[in-house]
């Protein structure tokens, strides 16, 4: 079988600043995304699919890709289960011998505050997770290395009330507070027997037990495919329509298990980036409206910081200031290498016209919003090459 036909490479990039053909269609990107792979949860069969589908169409727009497998302990795990379990068994204890109770009270704190102070749970399987690291170099030495990370996973709730519901870090906090009281209120019970402490430790526990079972269901949540599914297409719409550059090593990662932090972190233990020369572009928020960018600068700033927000505006986004729930890669990238970050994503606004029913419809998402976001990045990666990589 022969191999498909590859676009011509160019000689020279393309100087007129107006927006290129895309060879591929977004809608297909998002079609397969959504009606054939679907939700996509940390370490899942779904995930490895989004991954190889990823891998393709990189290499088929020329790129060198490499998969690099690792290994994540799996969310939600049973950490509340175990908590509601030695809080239900101490209740039924306390009934007849409140000082042993009283032991798996204190035992239950415990195992609260080691798990609350742990990112990954103490109890869940381990499975295998993979990012997909494409790079096209330059055609000179590199003096800028632009990353551009897109998530092969579902992102966390979207809705404000299932954000703040399912937060993990708020339902570990509430389970170190009840697990406190419980511990309190058994040792009240056996100091002074002949107060009702049993009735407040039997209410605590089914409160944990209730923790339990909000934590279990924020991990069994069913976002649908569409989630990130603007970004996966944008980046890959890019990738195809980029061409080589003299100064600028581009790289486009598909990081899987970016939802829980994993894949980051194997990416900048792998490939230690330098913070002077790299500049990090994560794709956040593609749905419908004009394209839009916030910069995160690094607290010691370059000699091209001072006009990489020009830049952007000349691409063609506008600049906001960064929210206050930052893209989960923000903090990983300021809290472990110190990276700059542009989060690119669309503002709120009504979708530009489509077919009526067809899978960006149904999915709330804009193909024209998604084109734009990919024509503004490969603008700006050409007026990065002309403007900022010279400096030195």
């Amino acid at each position: 079988m022969s191999a498909p036909p590859r676009r011509p490479a160019a000689s020279a990039p393309d100087r007129s600043g107006a927006p290129r053909r895309f060879r591929d269609d977004p809608l297909e990107v998002l079609e397969h995304l959504i009606d054939h792979v679907g939700d996509r949860s940390p370490a899942s069969v779904a995930e490895a699919r989004a991954a190889a589908y990823f891998n393709g169409r990189l290499r088929r727009a020329g790129m060198q890709v490499a998969i690099d497998t690792f290994t994540i302990v799996a969310p939600p795990g049973y950490d509340g289960l175990l908590l509601a379990g030695c809080a239900v068994l101490g209740a039924v204890i306390g009934y007849w011998w409140p000082a042993v109770a009283l032991g798996a009270a204190t035992l239950t704190l415990l195992v609260g505050i080691v798990a609350m102070m742990r990112r990954d749970p103490l109890l869940a399987p381990r499975r295998t997770s993979q990012n997909v690291i494409a790079t096209r170099a330059s055609t000179e030495a590199a003096r800028l290395t632009v990353v551009v990370l897109v998530a092969l996973d579902n992102a966390p709730p979207a809705a404000a009330w299932r954000a703040w519901w399912f937060d993990e870090r708020r339902i570990r906090t509430w389970r170190v507070v009840f697990a406190g009281l419980l511990a309190a209120c058994t040792l009240a019970s056996v100091l002074d027997p002949r107060q009702p402490w049993w009735y407040a430790q039997c209410v605590l526990a089914l409160l944990l037990a209730a923790l339990a079972g909000v934590g279990y269901g924020r991990g069994r949540l069913r976002h649908g495919g569409h989630i990130q599914a603007g970004e996966f297409a944008a980046a890959l719409l890019a990738a195809g329509s980029i061409i080589a550059h003299t100064r600028v090593e581009l790289w486009i990662a598909g990081i899987g298990a970016l939802s829980v932090g994993h894949g980051i972190d194997d990416m900048l233990k792998r490939y230690p980036f330098d913070p002077a020369t790299t500049l990090f572009v994560a794709l956040d928020g593609i749905a419908a409206g004009a394209p839009q960018a916030a910069v995160a600068p690094r607290r010691t700033p370059e000699p091209w910081d001072a006009v990489l927000g020009e830049v952007l505006v000349a691409s063609g986004f506008g600049i906001i200031p960064i929210a206050g729930r930052q893209h989960p890669v923000a903090l990983r990238l300021h809290q472990q290498a110190r990276q700059r970050l542009v989060t690119i994503g669309s503002a709120e606004g009504p979708a530009a016209a489509r077919t009526s029913g067809d899978v960006a419809a149904r999915a709330g998402l804009s193909v024209r919003s998604i084109e734009q976001v990919a024509e503004r990045l490969t603008t700006l990666l050409r007026l990065l090459d002309e403007r900022l990589a010279p400096h030195p």
